[in-house]
């Protein structure tokens, strides 16, 4: 098995082994075409991408070649408790390698003022947590809110202790940044998205 995501450099920090991986940035940025190049790039026996988002994934996953292959799993997720039924019944699967959701916090952010959802986001993030324990890579993409001040995932104060490693992607000009903040790392790596997936520059 093989994680990357065509950075060795970024593949040290983000796939030396398995954990959860959160990536976040605004609109457009390039989370989803992250998550699906790395797919893309990697071997590996069995990999899922849940999209919380609707099907707007499959042309992209299409383009990259994803969709035809048979050791990739496709699938919608409703709502949260949705959600956490696909990622529980993951489990009844034979083993998996990858564990991508797109994104992580879709639900959380029309939800969070209504305290039993919010339970059933942290039960979530814990069933996750026991994924990356068990040697599964956990590849979650998380929607942000903006404001005047700053941008950040919905539901932060959960994702932060819980994710081993953050990295927030930005557009800047014709390109766009990916930046480790957790664990901080003093470099930033600038790339393209391109018809064949990810190109660093």
């Amino acid at each position: 098995m093989r994680i990357t995501c065509g950075n060795k450099l970024l593949d040290r920090v983000l796939f030396s082994r398995p954990h959860i991986l959160l990536v976040y940035g605004e609109e457009g940025a390039g989370k989803t075409n992250f998550i699906l190049s790395t797919l893309s790039l990697s071997s590996f026996e069995r990999a899922v991408y849940i999209s919380t988002e609707g099907s707007s994934y499959l042309e992209r996953a299409n383009q990259l070649s994803l969709l035809s292959r048979d050791n990739i799993l496709f699938a919608d997720a409703i709502d949260n408790a949705h959600l956490i039924e696909l990622v529980a019944s993951i489990a009844l699967l034979a083993p998996v390698d990858v564990l991508a959701i797109d994104s992580i916090n879709f639900h959380y952010r029309s939800e969070a003022n209504n305290l039993a959802l919010l339970k059933q986001f942290m039960s979530l993030l814990a069933l996750l947590r026991n994924y990356a324990r068990c040697g599964v890579f956990v590849l979650a993409v998380a929607q942000v809110r903006e404001s005047h001040e700053d941008i950040e995932p919905a539901g932060m104060q959960y994702l932060k202790p819980w994710a081993d490693v953050i990295m927030r992607v930005e557009v800047r000009g014709s390109h766009r940044v990916a930046v480790v903040e957790k664990p901080a790392i003093e470099r930033e790596f600038a790339f393209r998205i391109t018809a064949s997936g990810i190109e660093w520059i």
